[in-house]
């Protein structure tokens, strides 16, 4: 029993002890960047002309994307979910309706793109 007690009393200084050096080793310490300062003003943009808005089809309900075909625009619309090309004239032409699409909420026709053609 005795040999049993020592051997606690050993276990247990040597516990403290190691709890000690723990609780006394130094913090580590981190060094942080300080963020960029904010600009104050905002950076000149310099002379920007705004163009010619020109007209290149009539006749969409909600055109919502374009993708390109070569030099083919095709031009998808939200809420119908017809995919129109579109000539260079500004001629429409009905690819196709993409079905069940419902222009509900979030749930219209959104964005589309062509697929890359496959190699090999």
């Amino acid at each position: 029993m005795v040999a049993a007690l020592r051997m606690m009393k050993a276990s247990l200084a040597l516990w403290l002890g190691a709890i000690a050096l723990v609780a006394c080793a130094p913090q580590a310490t981190t060094t942080t960047t300080p963020a960029p300062p904010v600009p104050t003003r905002p950076a000149e943009s310099g002379d920007i002309s705004p163009g010619e808005v020109t007209t290149v089809a009539e006749g969409l309900a909600a055109p919502w994307s374009i993708a390109f075909s070569g030099d083919v625009a095709l031009i998808s619309e939200r809420d119908t979910a017809r995919i129109v090309e579109v000539s260079d004239e500004g001629a429409l032409h009905e690819l196709g309706v993409v079905p069940g699409v419902e222009p509900r909420g979030e749930g219209g026709l959104l964005d589309r793109s062509r697929r890359p053609p496959r190699c090999g």
